[in-house]
């Protein structure tokens, strides 16, 4: 591709990043960077003009496209670790075989890119890791909610479409996978749109039309149906017999009456009832810590069959409006709770947080390299080996990423403190193993789990 005309790619940009060709001209020019130190990395200069040519950074746009568009699958790929069948795949076929100038190819040789291939292994995951971490198109749907919570597009691709098509989603995963987290910022993406989100996220106030269409209430074993939906509730008057609110502290109070008061929930369904076409987005943290046939009574009908009203206990004829969307979240280590309502199962899709899989710790590693901490390496190798100790106790036994995700400006020197890691594992890693293993004392999980123990067995 030529990077002032775009002529060359201009079905593969169409493609990739509509209405937004400059944009993406703008991240090849910075990715030409990005190449030039991995070549330097990866192999000699006299193999750099091909892939430095203009001619050839079509194949480069088919290479960022993959990964961006189908990043697991590209992945996955990689860690099999068969080049014949990466070399055999596109893009990486036509990249890796240009790589080669035509009159450094070894004569005889039918498959000439295996050389260049053997020798720039780094290059093409440098490359990817670009695109992956750090390429998130400017223009491109979900690129803000990336940058926040480090996951990829295709996961809130996928979100998405869920939230869409079911109305009601529980993010589930182990302590510390960044569930309420990812939930808060993908409701509010999804409740204000993409532009709102990004003005709230730059510090500008929302209208309160906009900023009305989110809420989040948590759930807890005390929690009822009267504080989500509806309930008899005593309302404190005053002399004119007007209600007085909660919240006021200083108005003389002449009588108190019980009258049936909306909840949480119902009182969001009026707002949403008025903005009919705007999406609502309620946040059930913790959603399994409360009773579902207590909280919910009758709207668990309703939660099934959106398109139909139940007539309350008080007479009144109801139903949830369709714009209304749920989002929970869902502990799957507290064993104790973890085995959520049936009713709830068969209504909620479940998207799991997997702060650890395959050996990698993709949400900690993109953290990490965001933050220019320079050992990288180290951090994630540490944490992939607590994990993979941790896992035989049970597949929920996860420990999450966000206990590594310390303030900003925490590095020294641009290495991860060692005595901040040391805090970690002595306030809040082995504490926690501590209720995964109960019948262990202190001493018997530092043997097992001790930051330096761990560090030997890497």
């Amino acid at each position: 591709m030529n990077p002032k005309t775009g002529q060359q790619t201009k079905a593969n940009l169409d493609t990739l990043c509509p209405n937004n060709q400059k944009d993406f001209e703008a991240l090849l020019k910075e990715l030409r960077d990005k190449v030039r130190a991995a070549l330097s990395d990866g192999m000699g200069p006299y193999y750099w003009p091909n892939i430095l040519n203009n001619n050839h950074w079509h194949d480069v746009v088919r290479l960022i496209q993959s990964c961006l568009l189908r990043p697991e699958e590209v992945s996955n790929l990689l860690d099999q670790g068969d080049i014949d069948r990466i070399l055999q795949t596109s893009p990486f076929n036509r990249l890796v075989y240009r790589w080669i100038p035509e009159k450094k190819r070894p004569p005889g040789d039918e498959q000439p890119w295996r050389i260049a291939f053997n020798g720039n292994y780094k290059m093409v995951q440098n490359l990817i890791a670009s695109a992956k971490g750090g390429g998130v198109l400017p223009g491109m749907p979900y690129q803000k909610l990336c940058e926040k919570t480090y996951l990829e597009p295709a996961f809130f691709s996928r979100l998405e479409r869920l939230l869409k098509e079911h109305c009601q989603i529980i993010l589930e995963g182990p302590p510390g996978s960044g569930k309420t987290y990812v939930a808060d910022h993908f409701g509010r993406w999804f409740a204000y749109g993409e532009d709102n989100y990004r003005r709230l996220e730059n510090g500008e106030a929302l209208p309160p039309d906009v900023a009305s269409r989110f809420d989040v209430v948590q759930f807890h074993e005390s929690y009822g149906y009267e504080d989500f939906f509806q309930g008899i509730r005593p309302v404190l008057l005053d002399q004119d017999r007007k209600p007085v609110p909660s919240t006021d502290t200083t108005t003389r109070v002449e009588d108190m009456v019980y009258q049936n008061v909306d909840g949480i929930f119902k009182e969001f369904c009026k707002r949403a009832s008025e903005n009919t076409e705007a999406p609502f987005v309620l946040i059930i943290d913790e959603i399994n810590r409360g009773k579902a046939s207590r909280i919910f009574g009758e709207l668990l009908y309703l939660l099934e069959y959106r398109k139909k009203e139940i007539r309350l206990a008080s007479g009144e004829l109801f139903s949830i409006p369709a714009n209304i969307h749920l989002i929970g979240t869902m502990n799957t280590a507290d064993r104790s709770i973890a085995l959520v309502d049936y009713a709830l199962r068969r209504r909620f899709k479940f998207v799991a947080l997997q702060p650890y899989k395959n050996g990698e710790a993709p949400v900690l590693r993109k953290w990490l390299e965001d933050k220019n901490v320079n050992n990288v390496g180290d951090i994630v190798a540490l944490f992939c080996k607590l994990n993979e100790e941790v896992s035989t106790i049970s597949e929920h036994f996860i420990v999450g990423h966000s206990y590594f995700m310390l303030p900003n400006n925490f590095a020294v020197n641009g290495e991860y403190p060692a005595e901040r890691l040391q805090d970690i594992w002595e306030f809040s890693i082995i504490p926690l193993l501590a209720e995964y293993r109960p019948h262990l004392t202190t001493a018997e999980l530092q043997k097992s789990y001790g930051l330096d123990e761990l560090r030997r067995r890497i």
